[in-house]
């Protein structure tokens, strides 16, 4: 059985944790990290189907990180969320409640 995983990365705590729970009733496995670096290294130990970053990731841009991550043989479908942090909130609030 083939398990389906995504990665969700950011460096607001917010985003991060919201995307993850949404995330979790799709996915087997989710996993986070806070910098475009790290999701690259965190592709070489498990290929994602779902690949969610944040605009405001840390380290590299948003668009190095996707680059590299579409040529790097993986063939996760990659989302690039363009967020403002008080309208979040208040879009998670209602969506998520337990956060």
């Amino acid at each position: 059985m083939t398990r389906k995983g995504s990665l969700v990365v950011g460096d607001l705590a917010l985003v991060l944790s919201t995307m993850a729970v949404l995330s979790r009733e799709s996915f087997d496995i989710v996993d986070t990290d806070s910098d475009g670096r790290a999701a690259l290294e965190a592709t070489l130990n498990f290929k994602r189907d779902l690949m969610v970053l944040d605009i405001s990731i840390a380290v590299m841009s948003v668009i190095e990180a996707a680059e590299e991550l579409t040529t790097e043989g993986n063939k996760a479908k990659v989302v690039i969320l363009v967020v403002q942090a008080a309208a979040f909130r208040i879009l998670t609030s209602a969506l998520v409640p337990t956060l």
